[in-house]
């Protein structure tokens, strides 16, 4: 989702729309590097596989990654509210 900056008055798009637009950019410049390479047709059909089936991999490993992040987050969140609650700072 795209917000305001007060300051600018401009639209700025938020980080996931940021980072899924690279990634939309990034496999379109590797699609087309592909196609335009001077491989045979085999070749490049193996190429893509290759690259799909590493794709497959990465993007199998988010899940985990966005669920250890999570819970960081909120181990991080609860030792300050415990400190902050308490009147003690580390």
């Amino acid at each position: 989702m795209a917000m305001l900056d007060e300051d600018t008055g401009r639209l700025v798009a938020s980080g996931a729309r940021t980072f899924f637009t690279f990634l939309l950019g990034a496999a379109a410049g590797a699609t087309a590097a592909l196609l335009l390479a001077p491989y045979s047709g085999r070749e490049s059909r193996e190429k893509i596989k290759d690259v799909a089936r590493s794709a497959r991999e990465r993007v199998g490993r988010i899940p985990s990654a966005v669920r250890e992040a999570g819970t960081a987050a909120k181990d991080a969140f609860g030792e300050t509210y415990t400190e902050e609650t308490s009147g003690h700072r580390a």
